[in-house]
């Protein structure tokens, strides 16, 4: 995304060498959002603050293998080893590394962790539109008091 580490990660990506393999995308609408994250073999999140990040939520609602750091709300719908490998924000390089290693590693794993988000949605995911609804609700419930 955009921010102070955008155009050192440019450089970063033209010095190795890899600009055909890694993109930076900026401003992706909403609507085109599934389709990079289908693309994906696995949706590393290293979040250092969130709530809850609607990319979880999206790539659990998606079914894909997903390595994320377990900040904030990640742990009340990512559960390590059953739809994500959860991390410690301590050891995020070395933890991130491992899970997306083991996660890429083992055809068993991906398909674990698939079944695992299979599961979530069907006990309760909800779409876009109601997730904002839940939110705009919660807010006003806040400001009311």
């Amino acid at each position: 995304g955009r921010g102070d580490e955008e155009k050192p990660l440019q450089e970063m990506i033209r010095e190795r060498g890899i600009e055909d393999r890694v993109k930076i995308k900026n401003d992706t609408p909403h609507s085109e959002m599934p389709g990079f994250l289908l693309a994906a073999d696995i949706i590393l999140l290293t979040h250092d603050h969130t709530n809850l990040s609607n990319t979880l939520l999206e790539s659990l609602a998606l079914e894909r293998p997903i390595a994320a750091l377990d900040v904030g709300g990640t742990s009340m719908e990512a559960l390590d080893g059953y739809n994500c490998l959860t991390g410690d924000l301590e050891n995020v390089v070395e933890e991130a590394a491992n899970a997306v290693i083991r996660i890429l590693g083992s055809a068993e794993l991906r398909e674990q962790l698939r079944d695992g988000c299979r599961d979530w949605k069907r006990k309760g995911a909800y779409s876009w539109e109601k997730r904002v609804e839940i939110d705009v609700h919660l807010i006003e419930s806040l400001l009311a008091d």
